[in-house]
């Protein structure tokens, strides 16, 4: 799943998911060994962001969305 938020944060896609929570999280498994695939699903308050956005738009991308209980720890200390 870290590889689906590293390409997401990527420049050329540039996507925040900003509610990342065990809801938003499949996984299954897809074949007999046993494999697991795991999918990072709902995207309702994902935003595009690119890193030579304003301070404005970076301030808006810390705002507070999603499920409390798994809010990052930096926006709790704002």
């Amino acid at each position: 799943m870290l590889e689906t938020v590293k390409y997401l944060h990527s420049e050329n896609v540039s996507i925040c998911h900003r509610d990342i929570n065990p809801n938003n999280v499949m996984v299954s498994e897809i074949n007999v060994e046993g494999d697991l695939k795991v999918t990072l699903i709902d995207f309702n308050v994902s935003k595009r962001f690119r890193e030579q956005e304003d301070s404005s738009k970076k301030l808006y991308m810390r705002s507070n969305t999603g499920a409390v209980a798994f809010i990052a720890p930096e926006l709790h200390q704002q």
